[in-house]
């Protein structure tokens, strides 16, 4: 089973709601599960058998899920998606309003999916496989490479639909979190210039740092040991991305938070961590972030199409989103320029060509050295995902000779996103095959 995926911001441990529903969509996968006991506390006592006999039928409807996904829609609901092979399971979850929260009701509805979208994809069946796809609804770009030549690089669908512009393979597409591969990288080379050892604290850096994030690390922030929370917005920014904060109000809000945990004691990954480490990219190599990953990084690996949020990018080549969040227009050249919310974690556009690159100019050492190169590949497996609330999301996989990547501007309900994991995992399926 998968673990509990929460919907982008929400700080699950600050809001008893959110802790309760997390709890619930855990206990339904968990082996305890089935003690009584543990579901007492969180069940309404006034109807307590009838919900206890109702989470007993949903355990066996949900047994051998391969991934669940929970959708957290206010402090007192959420959907809890469960995927199989063939179907997938929607368990509808309400608590009340009381402190702490109960569980009032709990809901499942099968949804059965078409053979067409599960049938696994070969090498011989790609383009069908994508052609059909695009007819059912995706929107966006793919590239894949077999023996470490581009196989398949093409758009589907538009980019505007307000203008009937059509994605292309060289469509800007905002790329959510896989900035942080470039703040990583970053760091790395000022480690191989000898500006910065990994072991360095941050009072190296930044002055007046509390007492109780004094210890931590540049190799803490990277690795998720810092105990710093995942971000650092506030309930008065009108949006947890875009509002515009400079560098130093970023660092003093992370400054001020508490901590999950004493740094180095345990791991949970934080975007605010890799917020710090563009700060410290700045403050040692005497550049902005962007300009620093421009020069530094992007020129080196051939990528010209890789930017921040309020670039310009002309009408015809740039996606605009299609999600559950918008503005007017809803794509990165009108969201005003990179805020410090997400500076290093975020907050930037590319194309899958220069996506492509970037692994390629990695593998091949061409910005860091060998020591160096190792240790950002060491835990770089399998497949990465990466998105936004505003329809932006980027599924890839890593090693440039047998790669797929995929991204789109159209993700707006559930079933957007369960088609578009659904349609990764069948080019993760065909990457997985052997080289020929």
């Amino acid at each position: 089973m998968v673990g509990v995926i929460a919907e982008p911001h929400a700080l699950a441990a600050e809001r008893d709601g959110e802790k309760t529903l997390i709890a619930v969509a855990n206990l339904l996968t968990r082996r305890h599960g089935d003690d009584e006991s543990r579901w007492t506390p969180l069940l309404d006592k006034a109807r307590h058998e009838q919900l206890w006999g109702d989470v007993q039928q949903i355990r066996k409807l949900v047994a051998g899920a391969t991934s669940m996904e929970v959708e957290i829609q206010g402090d007192t609901t959420c959907d809890i998606l469960f995927e199989f092979g063939d179907h997938d399971v929607v368990v509808g979850v309400q608590l009340s309003e009381e402190t702490p929260p109960r569980l009032l009701n709990i809901t499942s509805k099968e949804i059965t999916r078409d053979a067409a979208e599960t049938a696994p994809i070969t090498w011989a069946t790609l383009d069908e496989a994508m052609r059909l796809a695009a007819e059912r609804g995706f929107t966006g770009a793919v590239l894949v490479t077999r023996n470490g030549k581009i196989v398949l690089h093409e758009g589907y669908g538009l980019a505007n639909r307000e203008r009937r512009i059509r994605v292309k393979p060289d469509t800007v597409f905002a790329i959510g979190s896989a900035p942080i591969d470039f703040t990583h990288a970053g760091v790395l080379l000022l480690k191989d210039q000898g500006k910065l050892a990994l072991d360095d604290p941050i009072t190296k850096f930044f002055d007046d740092v509390p007492q109780d994030k004094s210890t931590i690390t540049i190799e803490h922030l990277m690795t998720g040991r810092s105990g710093l929370l995942d971000f650092h917005e506030l309930p008065t920014d009108e949006n947890p991305d875009h509002t515009w904060i400079d560098r130093d109000e970023a660092i003093r809000r992370i400054m001020n938070q508490r901590l999950l945990f004493k740094p180095g004691e345990s791991r949970r990954p934080s975007h605010s961590a890799w917020g710090l480490l563009a700060a410290i990219i700045e403050i040692v190599s005497g550049e902005s972030y962007p300009e620093f990953t421009k020069k530094r990084l992007f020129e080196l690996a051939g990528m010209k199409d890789t930017g921040f949020f309020g670039e310009p990018v002309a009408e015809d080549r740039v996606a605009v989103g299609y999600g559950r969040v918008s503005s007017t227009p809803n794509s990165p050249p009108h969201w005003g320029k990179t805020s410090w919310m997400v500076m290093g974690s975020g907050g930037q556009v590319s194309t899958l060509a220069d996506m492509y690159r970037w692994e390629v100019a990695m593998r091949n050492k061409s910005i860091l050295s060998a020591d160096s190169t190792a240790a950002y590949l060491r835990n770089r497996t399998g497949v990465c995902q990466d998105g936004d609330s505003f329809g932006f999301e980027f599924m890839h996989s890593t090693d440039p000779e047998q790669l797929f990547m995929i991204i789109s501007n159209a993700i707006n309900t559930r079933e957007d996103r369960r088609s578009f994991d659904e349609l990764g995992r069948r080019l993760e399926a065909l990457i997985e095959q052997e080289p020929q």
